[in-house]
């Protein structure tokens, strides 16, 4: 057993506190209904505050325009994330990621 003497700077809990509070800002969940997880977002939580899932990968830039106009069409907000492709080696290449809010993913497979 090791026997020494107990820091009273080693007991401080202040900072506890702070980081239970991190989780406040966490998105609760509490119905099962999502089709990529199996729960689906509180109604009681706001459009902006809704995670973005990715609907399309694209690889041309040219196609981003048609999506964002389909999205922006059905009135539906949308991110656009630029990535390096990993898959080619012989020269720099890019990924685009469509995304768009969780609640927004399950009609839009309905209408594809």
């Amino acid at each position: 057993m090791i026997e020494g003497n107990i820091n009273s700077k080693d007991n401080d809990l202040s900072a506890f506190a702070d980081y239970l509070a991190e989780f406040d800002s966490v998105i609760g969940f509490d119905a099962e209904t999502c089709i990529v997880c199996g729960v689906s977002i509180s109604d009681s939580l706001s459009i902006n505050k809704s995670p973005f899932v990715q609907y399309k990968c694209l690889d041309d830039e040219n196609q981003i325009k048609i999506v964002a106009e389909e999205l922006e069409s059905k009135c539906i907000p949308y991110k656009i994330g630029k990535r390096l492709n990993t898959e080619m080696t012989d020269e720099i290449g890019y990924l685009f990621d469509i995304l768009v809010p969780l609640k927004f993913l399950a009609e839009l497979e309905k209408i594809l």
